[in-house]
């Protein structure tokens, strides 16, 4: 494998891991239930088993199909392995917040 392929690999990789960290924060942030997730999970791989290719034939758009479903699939299981463990105590990090003023403080100062 050359060193460009390496970086198109990476590269590649990087994008399909911030995509996957997002998606992780977006359902905490919406407040999704495990079962939520696990539901949604379930119907985008069932849409995917429906996907054809109109510009293919149909062996190419099979197996195209099973390309996408099966590279849909391996994203879900890594956005997964981000979410939390159920009762663990980090469930609430990685949430975009607002910045917190406390007592009247209008103005906020970075740390030192």
């Amino acid at each position: 494998m050359s060193i460009g392929s390496v970086k198109g690999e990476m590269r590649l990789f990087a994008i399909e891991y911030l995509l996957c960290d997002l998606w992780t924060k977006y359902y905490r942030l919406i407040g999704a239930s495990q079962e939520q997730i696990e539901a949604a999970h379930k119907k985008a791989i069932e849409g995917l088993k429906n996907e054809s290719f109109p510009n293919m034939d149909a062996a190419l758009s099979d197996l195209s199909a099973a390309e996408l479903e099966d590279a849909v699939t391996d994203l879900l299981a890594m956005q997964q392995q981000m979410w939390p463990a159920p009762g663990s105590t980090d469930t609430e990090l990685s949430v975009l917040m607002e910045p917190e003023v406390c007592h009247g403080e209008t103005e906020v100062y970075p740390r030192v």
